[in-house]
């Protein structure tokens, strides 16, 4: 019996395919089957797919639908499983990746979501991400990032959410809240995701034995790009408006706003960051476009009020739970 659907999005990843397909079928964990949704790649992708993983579901479209309605595309292929796999193509999961977030989530049924330990494919005793934390600002951080692995617990542990490169969903989950916001396009849409199943009460778990190596970048790039600054700023602000309870909403943004503008002046300043001084122009694109975006986050942000569960409170203790934990992770545990 089939109980987990593993989705994984690719545009133009022809070389990461490989590795990360092959891991998969060398999972000790078998009920599963694996759902590549290709977004329009030019590289010759689902041809490489249909020789040389027959076994793989391929969900071809003609054209790059973003990694938010692409996932939800696959999601949705995924049909009536009790679990929901995200995996990126440019990873490689250990033998027992699957089997561990599967157990994880068996064993606690309050819990909607498993983050995996994701460490660096190139050195994997450097940690990537073992677990997402959230902050004051609506920047999302990853736990322990560049730390030894040493760092990480040996038992799975409680974080505020699961990054979307590699994570297990609860299927009953998602039919409540929804899947990923497809507005986003890209970048933050897990945070939403994580937001949103918080509010309605369900916990997320690390499971730090389901490692996952991972390149990082592999479709947009190797660092911040117009693209990515633009859409990051927009979606940043726009998950705040969704989701912040109403108490904290205008602190939030206006910390947001200020956060961002003041990095803005010192790279005028300075010129540093490099990246942000030749991205000033994006970055003020994607200010206007969360402004652009206000009516439908509104309208999001009411859709979402009758599933909430969190008070204002408890999201505060949630932000503030997240920001020790990181600065716990340095110190060398969770």
């Amino acid at each position: 019996m089939i109980r987990v659907a593993v989705v994984i999005p690719n545009w133009n990843g022809r070389k990461w395919l490989g590795p990360c397909l092959s891991s998969l079928r060398a999972q000790r964990y078998r009920a599963f089957e694996t759902i590549v949704v290709d977004n329009g790649s030019t590289d010759g992708s689902v041809a490489f797919l249909a020789e040389a993983f027959p076994e793989v579901r391929v969900c071809a479209e003609p054209r790059n639908l973003g990694f938010a309605a692409g996932m939800n595309l696959g999601f949705n292929a995924g049909g009536p499983v009790d679990y929901l796999a995200a995996l990126n193509n440019d990873t490689v999961a250990e033998p027992d990746w699957l089997e561990a977030l599967v157990r994880a989530l068996d064993a606690d049924p309050g819990a909607g979501s498993a983050a995996a330990l994701m460490v660096s494919l190139r050195d994997p005793q450097v940690i990537d991400t073992a677990g997402d934390g959230y902050g004051w600002t609506g920047l999302s951080f990853k736990l322990g990032a560049g730390l030894p692995v040493g760092q990480v617990p040996e038992l799975p542990y409680q974080v505020f959410g699961a990054s979307a490169g590699a994570c297990l969903y609860r299927r009953r989950m998602l039919d409540e809240i929804g899947t990923f916001d497809e507005t986003y396009f890209a970048y933050m849409e897990d945070v939403d995701l994580a937001l949103r199943a918080r509010l309605a009460g369900w916990s997320c778990v690390a499971v730090p034995a389901a490692r996952v190596r991972h390149a990082g970048a592999a479709s947009s790039g190797s660092g911040p790009s117009d693209f990515s600054v633009r859409l990051s700023t927009r979606n940043i602000l726009v998950t705040i408006l969704k989701n912040a309870p109403a108490p904290v909403l205008l602190p939030m943004v206006t910390g947001a706003l200020l956060m961002q503008m003041a990095a803005i002046g010192a790279s005028l300043l300075t010129g540093r960051p490099a990246w942000l001084a030749l991205r000033r122009r994006a970055w003020a694109q994607g200010v206007l476009a969360a402004g652009r975006g206000l009516p439908a986050a509104l309208a999001a942000r009411r859709r979402n009020r009758p599933l909430r569960r969190l008070s204002t409170l408890g999201f505060l203790r949630m932000i503030t739970r997240a920001r020790a934990q990181r600065a716990r992770f340095a110190r060398g545990g969770a």
